[in-house]
C-alpha cells in the first residue's frame, strides 16, 4: 500500500520507454507520515522518494485510483490525496500523499495489529496511474493513463519490509 503512489510513477517510467522517461529515476521509497482517520474509516499514508528528473520536461502525478481486493470483493479503495510534481533537471525528494478507504470496517480486526504475511495472504491490489507531461511548469501537456499490474499485496509489504 505505502509503496503503490510511487509504484505507479516508477511503472509509467517503464512501461512507455520514451526518451524524456528513461531520464528519470526513482529512489527507495519510504513512508514518511501515516495517519489513521477513524472517523472516516480511512488511513492516510505520505510516501517519500528520492527523484532526479534529468529531463527537459515537467512531470505531475495527478492522479491514483487502485483498490485492494480478495475473492470476497474490494475491501478498500486507494486514491492520491493531492497532485504530485517534479521540476525539469531537478533532484527532490517527492512527497506523495494517499488515503486508502476501507469499505470492511471489520477489516482491520480481520487483519489484526500484527501484519504478518499470513494475514495479508489473500489480499491483491491493482490500480491506475495519471501521469501529466508538460514542457513548462504549469503547463497543460499532456497525460498518460496506465494501468498498474495486478498484484499480491504480501509482496508489495515484502518489498516495503514491513515485516
Amino acid at each position: 500500500m505505502r509503496k503503490f503512489g510511487l509504484a505507479c510513477l516508477v511503472l509509467l517510467c517503464v512501461v512507455t520507454g520514451c526518451n524524456w522517461v528513461q531520464e528519470v529515476e526513482v529512489g527507495d521509497v519510504q513512508v514518511s507520515k501515516l495517519r489513521m482517520e477513524m472517523n472516516t474509516k480511512s488511513v492516510l499514508i505520505e510516501l517519500q522518494a528520492p527523484v532526479n528528473n534529468g529531463s527537459s520536461r515537467y512531470l505531475a502525478l495527478t492522479g491514483v485510483d487502485g483498490e485492494i481486493y480478495t475473492e470476497e470483493g474490494v475491501v478498500a479503495r486507494i486514491a492520491l490525496v493531492d497532485t504530485c510534481r517534479v521540476a525539469a533537471h531537478t533532484q527532490e525528494n517527492l512527497l506523495v500523499p494517499v488515503r486508502v478507504q476501507l469499505s470492511d470496517p471489520l477489516l482491520l480486526l480481520k487483519i489484526g495489529l500484527n501484519l504478518s504475511p499470513e494475514t495479508l495472504d489473500g489480499f491483491y491490489v491493482r490500480g491506475v496511474a495519471d501521469l501529466q507531461v508538460s514542457r513548462r511548469e504549469n503547463g497543460r501537456g499532456y497525460t498518460h493513463q496506465f494501468a498498474l499490474e495486478e498484484r499480491p499485496l504480501v509482496e508489495l509489504a515484502n518489498q516495503m519490509n514491513l515485516f
